[in-house]
């Protein structure tokens, strides 16, 4: 990761905005099943999953971006998180990844204030402008709730868009939903030199659910 002396102007007006909200993570969820193999090799896109002919997680990336990874801020879009475990049924267990939040500013960054579908991709945008939009007092045709958390985006489906992948040094904890969970796995996080800790809460809809259905 690059230092803090060595960061350019545009790196530093994107950190000093995350500082200013209170940006402590970037989030991904990920069945259990999957997770020995993302803390060893990170988060692979599409593209590369593709070329070595292996199963792709989201088979519809409809905002023509199969060269990035998607990430959410501090809380998971809980609207695809909760559809995904659905469709994969009870037996399927899942986990939250938190990732350092340095991507912002390390990579080129796709910033989207919305799904990143949306408009086939339509509204993502680099730089400071596309990160303040995530914060937005609006977001289609709803306003900011009052009580979200300053690092949480207006909209529970904005995601960034980070391009090439995660490499595994960038996550930094696992979250389990339950302590068994925990306990069954928690030494393949340990292992991997990462912390595994239970936040019940990330695998709830958010607290400004009832704007959003």
């Amino acid at each position: 990761m690059t230092s803090e002396k060595s960061l350019s102007a545009y790196q530093k007006e994107l950190k000093e905005y995350c500082d200013k909200r209170g940006v402590e993570e970037l989030i991904h969820f990920a069945p259990i099943s999957k997770m020995p193999f993302i803390l060893r090799y990170g988060l692979l896109t599409n593209a590369i999953l593709r070329n070595a002919k292996s199963e792709v997680g989201d088979k519809s990336r409809f905002d023509g971006n199969d060269d990035h990874i998607c990430l959410s801020i501090d809380f998971p879009n809980y609207k695809l998180f909760f559809k995904r475990r659905s469709d994969a049924g009870p037996a399927e267990e899942w986990c939250v990844l938190s990732i350092s939040r340095a991507l912002i500013w390390e990579r080129s960054c796709i910033f989207y204030p919305c799904n990143a579908a949306t408009g086939k991709g339509a509204y993502g945008k680099r730089g400071i402008n596309g990160l303040k939009e995530m914060f937005a007092d609006t977001s289609e045709g709803r306003n900011r709730d009052r009580a979200l958390k300053g690092s949480y985006t207006t909209n529970p489906q904005a995601e960034i868009l980070v391009p090439d992948g995660v490499e595994s040094e960038f996550i930094e904890k696992v979250y389990f939903g339950t302590e068994s969970e925990r306990d069954a796995h928690g030494s393949i996080v340990k292992n991997s030199g990462k912390q595994s800790l239970i936040r019940k809460d990330l695998f709830l809809p958010r607290c400004d659910y009832k704007s959003w259905r």
